[in-house]
């Protein structure tokens, strides 16, 4: 069976329609020793800049620095919430009033029954515990060869 293939048009319009029934729930965790609770809408995890179909939600991103970009996003009601996605698909969001952006090495979400996605798969619920291992894929880039 195929895995369906999506766009960041396709991931923000199914995302912006599913606002129209989502219930923010309150998220209690712990984000580099900072303990922090709120309603949350979206958060985040990332060691690279893009998801989503190509979205750009992590611009400040790198996959070879051990760290992740964490993008708390607090609910605030339906306009807002759309409004906030829309930021997101034209990669507007990091400017969005209630977005807290860190970056961190470990995060403890002890919030229980949250949903995880982890490359568009349902990978478990919360409580878990978020970190990044710094170096633990090698890459080999081919050698150009030169024309003689």
């Amino acid at each position: 069976m195929l895995k369906a293939s999506f766009s960041s048009f396709d991931y923000s319009w199914t995302s912006i329609k599913e606002l129209f029934y989502y219930q923010a729930q309150q998220l209690q965790g712990t984000f580099n020793n900072d303990v922090r609770q709120y309603k949350n809408l979206i958060t985040v995890f990332a060691n690279h800049k893009y998801f989503g179909g190509g979205l750009e939600i992590a611009p400040k991103a790198d996959l070879t620095d051990g760290l992740l970009e964490c993008y708390q996003m607090r609910s605030g009601g339906l306009f807002y919430n759309v409004i906030s996605f829309m930021k997101l698909f034209f990669k507007r969001h990091q400017h969005i009033k209630n977005l807290n952006y860190s970056r961190l090495n470990t995060a403890s979400i002890k919030t229980e029954g949250l949903l995880i996605e982890a490359d568009g798969e349902l990978v478990g619920k919360t409580p878990a515990v978020i970190s990044v291992h710094g170096q633990a894929l090698l890459f080999h880039m081919p050698i150009k060869k030169r024309l003689q």
